[in-house]
């Protein structure tokens, strides 16, 4: 009978809980059991080399998926941000750490580790066995704030461009803007006049806009969420006149 367990004495989470979503994914079902003490430990009882692979790939997911919330977090908090742009950072970085594919290497590493000893402590082996997993988890983090400080910027761009058109008088009484799943746009006003955007950034669409000067602008977003800054730049620049449907 060979027994492996892992631990924690940092993350506050519920091991059990989490290993065992993580077996089910990977089809198996081992006995578990919890114990109670400075260090919070799960340990598997098994004769089964199946069941062992099992809990390894389970560990490995539960390291490099579960866990990445709390040390981009920990990275996050360092950061001289507000507390709503780290609000705003945390998933944008999680989300780039969820494309990524459970890493062999790792499995290999804690199979290797699991032939020298029993218990994995958790921090400990990500922190000195998987320096490069934490780097790339700090290369999602610096990329997510990168993002996000562009996008304040852009909108801070779109704040200005507000105040000029709430001085500018209406050239024009509707406008409306059709938002397409592939990117592009359509632009028609009451007249039926219709300008289609194949291929124009967000940047040359509000510029038009701004041009013509609509006293109501009417967007129809049929992208199902997954359109560019658009829809909130226009929000920005004509606040109440413009209405949105999708």
């Amino acid at each position: 009978m060979r027994e492996v367990s892992i631990g924690t004495r940092e993350y506050d989470i519920d091991l059990e809980k989490l290993m065992t979503r993580r077996l089910l994914q990977c089809g198996e079902q081992p006995v578990l059991f919890y114990i109670d003490g400075e260090e919070r430990r799960i340990i598997l009882n098994t004769d089964s080399e199946r069941e062992f692979t099992a809990w390894i790939t389970a560990t490995a997911q539960i390291m490099l998926r579960d866990l990445a919330h709390f040390e981009m977090a920990r990275l996050i908090n360092r950061l001289p941000l507000s507390l709503e742009q780290k609000k705003a950072v945390l998933p944008e970085a999680v989300r780039e750490v969820r494309l990524l594919k459970i890493d062999k290497h790792v499995c290999e590493l804690l199979r290797g580790y699991y032939d020298e000893c029993s218990h994995i402590n958790l921090e400990g082996f990500l922190r000195f066995r998987l320096q490069d997993v934490l780097d790339s988890w700090a290369l999602s983090v610096d990329s997510a704030v990168e993002e996000l400080l562009l996008k304040d910027e852009y909108m801070e761009l779109m704040d200005t461009l507000k105040a000029y058109i709430d001085t500018a008088p209406p050239k024009m009484r509707e406008i409306s803007v059709i938002l397409h799943p592939d990117g592009s746009c359509t632009l028609t006003d009451e007249s039926d006049t219709r300008i289609d955007c194949e291929s124009c950034s967000d940047e040359s669409v509000i510029s038009l806009l701004i041009g013509l000067a609509p006293e109501h602008v009417i967007v129809y977003d049929l992208t199902c969420g997954t359109a560019t800054l658009l829809p909130e730049a226009l929000k920005r620049i004509f606040a109440d006149r413009v209405s949105f449907f999708s």
